[in-house]
């Protein structure tokens, strides 16, 4: 690394570049949304807070299934709030407000949700249990928390192969890898600290098989600010290095790796 390197960048401005392509990369998500909306109870919900809302795929997975009244998506990007409000734009029945917003400073009123949303999003925030707190502020008694993040292994066999290469490749991945994993007693002491009684936690592991190209072009999407302190060459020339590596770890011409997420519904109590 260069010393005369960029600054470290934020995740918003991986987001902010990737926004365009971000639904092309990120498919599997798409699918845990799915399964994460399936898992709620039956019930009405009018009013939705979608937090770090990205392109909205959660939201358009429960405006499937619900007569959604109003949405509020928050996201530190932008761009993929332009996405998601193209989205939106094909429900003029549903009234939306989508603006640049920290979790610990949404402006949304306390108790006013019947549904908070937080899809891939959570490992981001500096303070864990303190975003989990401000989406329970949110929630109207007996509200419902729905929350999709990485879970324990997830990635595990690209940080084998970054750690036990020399030089590591893109250590700075291996690392964001592990620190974002969200194990299932760290959460349920998130929600206990937030008055949430937990309703569903599961973790899910599958097995993914896709091609290195692909491999990597989600991680760009998601995670190009990790390396964007490197000189160009220097990026050019860990992200070869990782191509080649993905191909010589392919089993039957896929690079295999543990896809692991944590499932969360959890409800705030009917008095508070």
């Amino acid at each position: 690394m260069s010393d005369d390197a960029a600054e470290v960048e934020q995740p918003r401005e991986s987001f902010d570049r990737s926004a365009h392509v971000y639904d092309d990369h990120v498919g599997f998500n798409h699918a845990g949304a799915q399964r994460l909306v399936g898992a709620l109870p039956q019930r009405e919900y009018h009013d939705l807070l979608d937090v770090a809302c990205g392109t909205g795929f959660a939201t358009m997975q429960l405006i499937d299934r619900y007569p959604v009244r109003t949405v509020t998506g928050i996201d530190a990007s932008a761009g993929m709030l332009e996405q998601f409000s193209h989205k939106l734009s094909r429900h003029p029945d549903i009234t939306a407000t989508l603006r640049v917003a920290d979790v610990l400073d949404m402006g949304v009123p306390a108790r006013s949700m019947d549904l908070v949303l937080c899809t891939m999003a959570l490992h981001w925030f500096d303070d864990r249990a303190g975003a989990i707190a401000a989406m329970a502020a949110a929630l109207r008694p007996g509200g419902i928390l729905a929350l999709l993040g990485p879970g324990p292994g997830h990635d595990a066999q690209f940080v084998e192969i970054s750690r036990t290469a020399v030089p590591p490749i893109l250590p700075e991945l291996a690392d964001s890898i592990l620190s974002n994993e969200i194990y299932p007693d760290e959460m349920r002491g998130y929600l206990r600290l937030a008055g949430l009684r937990e309703l569903d936690l599961w973790v899910e592991r599958r097995q993914r098989r896709v091609s290195p190209d692909q491999y990597l072009d989600r991680m760009r999407a998601v995670a190009s600010h990790l390396w964007a302190h490197r000189t160009p060459d220097d990026r050019e020339t860990q992200l070869a290095r990782a191509d080649a590596a993905l191909c010589a770890a392919q089993t039957d011409g896929a690079f295999v790796y543990d896809f692991t997420k944590l499932f969360v519904v959890a409800e705030a109590p009917e008095s508070r």
